[in-house]
């Protein structure tokens, strides 16, 4: 039995990936290693430095040979070849030299491997470079688990996308979990009524002309570190969030893209004090024992979250949940920005990376359709709630150019929809 399958895949290639951070390793080689070995390692990672000046990510691509690919690749040899005269000495403490010694094992497959995604990415803050590798595909993998099981059940709330038509569809998670055709049995998915009864769903403003032009359409994720480009958009954004803040009759979600995206909007609420932020490396069962203490006391919370507050959090995890009548513990769900390209995984970038350029959207469509459906999940998680409200604030979501049917049909299930613009003071009342 696979729970959560529609994880399956990326977590398989989670388990093969590795991460390297080039600004630890030079402090560490800095600290412990001799004089020429700093010098190699701080003159890569000012080599890889300037080039997170221009780029979100860099993947680096074997056989390709542009100035950016060369400087790439030097760099990395530098700092393989400054760990590699670094634990040479014998002052090292053994537990930093095995860590530099992995280090340079992922570099060195990163710098050779084929079947790798070897990807420089940047902290959103201080650009400090990091380098991600991880296979381009686990298909062999997982078509070999299935031949050596002789039945098994992939379970999920988002295995079926639905197709023109509105009928539920299985293939595209079943070709990602390569699944055998001959053996793939699906049945009609359940999807109970009180599940989407008690919701209203928001829509953002219209907008007549052009869709790129309205004020919260998103901007590209490479602009999201452009004050010009993004302060704007946080700005729009959070003239609709608070309102829905200062109306909210219990906690709030608001589910980011992005870690920027939590500091733009967090930081322009119009009640900090209820506010809190999702931060890297804090654990979300951390996170979600205060949002439930804080909700459960009245204070209605806000809280800014992203990754795992998508598809891993249950509101109720850990406490006994008020009386069902009265259950405030979660009443508004904002979505600021649906999830295209979140790429969770090696194996998520590499399609995007080097699948046809016709197939590239309706792919992030699907994935994105998945994404969002665990994200509102998080709303309502048992039977018999008051009204509750699901704020989608991006206009793509609801214009066919952008959102294929996969995710339009998710709005459909809401029998109670309006307009942000008709959206009575407090919807929740």
């Amino acid at each position: 039995l696979i729970d959560e399958a529609h994880l399956f895949e990326p977590n398989v290639a989670a388990a093969m990936s590795d991460m390297v951070s080039v600004y630890m390793t030079k402090s560490r080689i800095e600290r412990y290693g001799s004089k020429e070995a700093a010098q190699l390692a701080r003159k890569g990672y000012e080599a890889l430095a300037r080039l997170g000046s221009g780029a979100e990510d860099l993947v680096l691509k074997h056989g390709v040979c542009t100035d950016e690919q060369a400087t790439l690749r030097q760099a990395l040899l530098d700092i393989k070849a400054a760990i590699t005269i670094s634990v040479k000495k014998r002052s090292m403490p053994s537990d930093l030299k095995s860590a530099l010694v992995r280090t340079a094992d992922t570099i060195g497959r990163a710098l050779t491997l084929r079947n790798q995604l070897s990807t420089l990415r940047f902290s959103p803050t201080q650009r400090y470079p990091r380098l991600m590798t991880g296979p381009v595909s686990v298909s062999r993998i997982l078509a070999g688990f299935w031949q050596s099981a002789s039945w098994g059940a992939a379970l999920s709330a988002t295995l079926y996308t639905r197709d023109m038509t509105g009928n539920p569809n299985a293939s595209f998670m079943s070709r990602r979990l390569r699944i055998p055709i001959g053996r793939l049995l699906t049945h009609t998915p359940i999807v109970p009524s009180w599940t989407v009864s008690p919701v209203t769903l928001v829509k953002p403003p219209h907008h007549e002309g052009d869709l790129k032009q309205h004020p919260m359409f998103p901007p590209a994720f490479n602009d999201a570190e452009d004050e010009t480009t993004s302060a704007p958009y946080f700005t729009a954004l959070s003239a609709a969030i608070n309102p829905i803040v200062s109306d909210a009759r219990g906690g709030t979600l608001v589910l980011c893209t992005s870690y920027q995206a939590i500091a733009g909007l967090s930081e322009r609420c119009v009640d900090p004090g209820r506010v809190m932020v999702s931060i890297r490396g804090t654990p979300i069962s951390t996170l979600l024992k205060t949002f439930q203490a804080r909700s459960l006391a009245g204070e209605r919370p806000v809280w800014f979250a992203t990754g795992p507050a998508w598809t891993g959090l249950d509101i109720y995890a850990g406490i006994t949940p008020p009386a069902v009548e009265s259950d405030h513990l979660l009443s508004d769900l904002v979505v600021p920005r649906l999830p295209f390209q979140v790429a969770i995984s090696s194996t998520d970038q590499a399609r995007r990376q080097y699948m046809p350029a016709h197939l590239v959207w309706p792919d992030q469509v699907l994935q994105c359709s998945f994404r969002l459906l665990q994200g509102i999940g998080r709303l309502v998680r048992r039977e018999g709630l008051p009204p509750k409200n699901l704020w989608v604030l991006d206009p793509r979501g609801f214009d066919p150019s952008y959102a294929g049917s996969s995710i339009r049909s998710i709005w459909s299930r809401y029998a109670k929809q309006v307009a942000f613009s008709q959206a009575p003071a407090k919807p929740v009342a």
